[in-house]
């Protein structure tokens, strides 16, 4: 979702940092720099695929990120409660700030990879949109007198791949993910009490 190169990056093709290869359980490198080559992998093909087929990187990578994001959106209009419709607002909210969560969990280097040469753009993106009313209207059921929008902002700020990979890759202190979701879920239960 967004992010920058971070100090201390260390600019390769693919990515590495200062020759050290530091990969996740699932053998994947998640790297603040994930390059043309990085991305191909992930997505089985060629390089060369990348901009034959899809013009850019960042065009592959958000259409591969495109169904997974199409999957939570169908979850959260018509799927079963808590994270479709049917549950109060506060049960909601945390469903869905914790399937958010997984999904760029699961998915960081690609989000990071497909924000990197435009950091913002993620707030154009129709599906930023879409995140961002939901939570608003959640938050604006909670909390009748905040300013909906801007604290729908501030709640998916957290969520991003910048953050995860921050948390999850960089920092040494080997947070377990099943702790990081255990914080999400309080963040997301301080939001809707």
């Amino acid at each position: 979702m967004g992010g920058a190169r971070g100090a201390g990056q260390h600019g390769g093709e693919d990515g590495d940092r200062g020759g050290e290869d530091r990969r996740d359980p699932a053998g994947h490198r998640p790297t603040l720099s994930a390059g043309r080559t990085h991305a191909a992998e992930a997505a089985g093909v060629g390089a060369g695929t990348i901009y034959r087929g899809f013009g850019s990187k960042r065009d592959l990578l958000l259409e591969l990120l495109g169904e997974r994001e199409r999957e939570l959106q169908d979850a959260v209009i018509s799927g079963p409660p808590p994270l479709g419709p049917g549950a109060p607002a506060a049960e909601r909210l945390v469903a869905f700030l914790l399937a958010l969560h997984q999904l760029v969990g699961e998915h960081r280097a690609l989000f990071l990879a497909a924000d990197e040469s435009s950091p913002l753009s993620r707030f154009s993106l129709s599906t930023y949109a879409a995140w961002r009313q939901h939570t608003a209207i959640l938050l604006r059921q909670l909390h009748p007198d905040a300013d909906a929008l801007t604290l729908a902002d501030l709640t998916l700020a957290p969520l991003t791949a910048a953050v995860h990979v921050h948390l999850l890759d960089e920092r040494d202190l080997d947070l377990d993910p099943k702790h990081l979701q255990a914080e999400i879920e309080r963040f997301a239960r301080l939001l809707s009490g």
